[in-house]
Formats: structure tokens, C-alpha cells, sequence
């Protein structure tokens, strides 16, 4: 869940406004660690819901985002050609596509 919440963060480059997180396991001993991620605030305990959810303000769907152009896209789509072709020449078959069911 940490992992989702700093994904969504650094695709709006930090610019988040306040969440919620509600997960469904106890307080954990660390539970001030996630007090360190503001401006989301989580909530442990919701066993009514089984797994983890995050609540955006619905105004977070109509902005652009910051990394969303052209550069971007031809950056982003020319690394992964990158480490397709890094990967596929480096490993047998069998290892890439094991990576690739891992990964997704």
C-alpha cells in the first residue's frame, strides 16, 4: 500500500493533496513510520474490508499530469525497449517470461 501511495506521488510529482488509507490489519508497533507519509492518513483495523484502499479527491481526475507529453512517452517507451532487449538477450526464454509473470 506504501508502495501504490509513493507511486501515485511521484507521478504527480509531490503534489498530492491529502488521502486516506484504510487497511485491515492492526495497528502495527511501527505505525508512526506511516504517519511520515502526510499528507495520507491511515487507518488499520477495517476488518469489515478485507485487503487495503486508498481515497483520492475525485478534482485529482481532471488534472494533467506532469509527466504526460510527447518526451516523456518516447523516453519512457525507449527504456523499457531497452531492458526488453537487455533482458531477452541476457536469459533464456523460460527466465523472461517467469519476469515477466512475476512483474505483473
Amino acid at each position: 500500500m506504501v508502495t501504490t501511495f509513493e507511486q501515485i506521488k511521484a507521478l504527480l510529482q509531490g503534489d498530492l493533496p491529502g488521502s486516506d488509507v484504510y487497511v485491515s490489519y492492526a495497528e502495527p508497533d511501527h505505525a508512526g513510520q506511516y504517519r511520515q507519509l502526510r499528507p495520507a492518513q491511515f487507518h488499520f483495523g477495517y476488518e469489515d474490508q478485507t485487503g487495503a484502499r486508498i481515497l483520492l479527491d475525485t478534482a485529482l481526475l481532471s488534472r494533467p499530469l506532469p509527466l504526460a507529453d510527447k518526451a516523456s512517452l518516447s523516453m519512457a517507451e525507449a527504456r523499457c525497449e531497452e531492458l526488453i532487449q537487455r533482458t531477452t538477450q541476457a536469459r533464456q526464454m523460460t527466465e523472461w517470461v517467469s519476469m515477466m509473470l512475476r512483474e505483473s
